[in-house]
């Protein structure tokens, strides 16, 4: 989990709170803003200062946040933009928001947008209070234990996977490029048991052409000698094709609906899709006897 904050508006003790949670339990914590901030000198906290201008850094924490990623704020647009990517969205006054309410509360807050272009008088928010902190905190700490539940529970594998990363790594080398946050990924790589079976690992902050084409470089492997596996079409499959690279979609039952997006024609690679892992194999074998 990432914790990503619209750092403008959020009242000082909850950024507290916040550097309290990143130090304790080592999660990446970003703030964004319009403005420069001063934050803890601890390697999981950072700022980000983004250029002056309306919804610009709303904008960038929509661009960068991830499914499962935890997102601060009080603006209900921004909420319900990455809600709909998966992440969740707390409100400093320890609201949470979910797909549940969030129209209701976008509705309202229209509503209200037009009652005072018109002349009404609403009225603002409530002074932030103590019970608002308090009821912050609690929220956090429920969303960590549900975090560290998820995070240590035990890995389970897709059918067939390791078969196949055991017989094709007998051929290939094979690269593991997963996104999240550096050590998490890697204790799950280990809790898995399938490290053996990988030459490298890359833990990403995003999957895009420009990332993928980075690692390569480094790498000193051509994209059309490149061939990526994944169940994501946004961030596996769509910007390996770009770049000129192979790319085997495995669709899964249930899909982020941010991950679904629709191919262009004429992308400069190829996208094959199978219908689950174990079909990998040949795949990649007829690919190599026609010189791939």
């Amino acid at each position: 989990m990432h914790i990503w904050v619209d750092a403008d508006a959020c009242p000082g003790v909850i950024k507290e709170i916040l550097y309290r949670v990143a130090e304790r339990t080592r999660l990446p914590l970003t703030l964004v803003a319009n403005q420069w901030l001063k934050t803890p000198p601890y390697p999981s906290i950072r700022s980000i200062q983004v250029a002056r201008g309306f919804d610009v850094a709303d904008n960038h924490i929509v661009d960068q946040v991830e499914a499962g990623d935890l997102v601060i704020t009080a603006d209900i647009p921004l909420a319900a933009a990455v809600i709909d990517k998966g992440a969740l969205a707390l409100n400093p006054r320890g609201e949470l928001y979910s797909k549940e309410n969030i129209r209701q509360t976008l509705d309202m807050r229209n509503f209200m947008d037009v009652l005072r272009s018109s002349g009404v008088d609403t009225g603002g928010p409530p002074a932030f209070s103590q019970a608002d902190r308090q009821a912050f905190a609690n929220q956090i700490d429920r969303l960590l234990a549900i975090a560290r539940r998820m995070i240590w529970a035990d890995i389970r594998l897709i059918d067939e996977v390791e078969d196949t990363l055991a017989a094709l790594s007998a051929d290939y080398p094979l690269l593991l490029i997963t996104k999240g946050d550096l050590l998490h990924q890697q204790d799950k790589v280990a809790r898995s048991g399938l490290g053996r079976y990988f030459s490298g690992v890359e833990v990403v902050s995003d999957k895009t052409a420009a990332t993928y084409a980075d690692i390569l470089r480094r790498r000193g492997v051509e994209p059309a000698r490149f061939l990526m596996v994944g169940n994501s079409l946004r961030s596996d499959i769509l910007p390996v094709a770009e770049i000129g690279g192979h790319a085997v979609y495995v669709p899964v039952e249930v899909a982020w609906v941010y991950d679904v997006v629709d191919l262009p024609d004429g992308l400069p690679g190829t996208v094959h899709q199978v219908g689950r892992v174990g079909e990998v194999v040949a795949l990649v074998r007829g690919l190599a006897s026609r010189g791939y």
